[in-house]
């Protein structure tokens, strides 16, 4: 959009790419006590082609490229996190209260490989 421009840094999880932006808006908010922090958007694409991806917040499944947050101003930049819940590991995206959830390969999958010197 005109005036949109990135706000924080990227990161990508899952092969999804999140990062913040900001509009700037010409319309003031109403009232003398308002403020005029723009439009805040908070993106997560396909990291190949930028297409939608399908991330799941609070429940809910997110097939557009960008969500609006109500009040504006500027999000911090996306955090990548891993919880460990009763021994299961969940993976997830926090920027400011929004917590999204990524489509997630297995995790743990990954091994150890320990190198010894044999003497013999």
């Amino acid at each position: 959009a005109p005036g949109e421009k990135s706000v924080s840094s990227a990161v990508t999880v899952s092969g999804i790419t999140y990062f913040n932006t900001n509009q700037p808006s010409d319309t003031a908010a109403v009232g003398s006590c308002g403020s005029n922090l723009g439009i805040a958007r908070q993106y997560s694409i396909n990291y190949q082609d930028a297409s939608a991806s399908n991330t799941t917040v609070a429940g809910t499944q997110i097939t557009a490229r960008a969500s609006v947050y109500p009040g504006g101003g500027y999000l911090p930049s996306p955090v990548p996190v891993v919880v460990s819940l009763n021994g299961k590991n969940y993976v997830g995206v926090v920027s400011g209260t929004s917590v999204q959830t990524p489509p997630t390969p297995s995790l743990d999958v990954r091994t150890r490989t320990f190198w010894f010197l044999d003497s013999r």
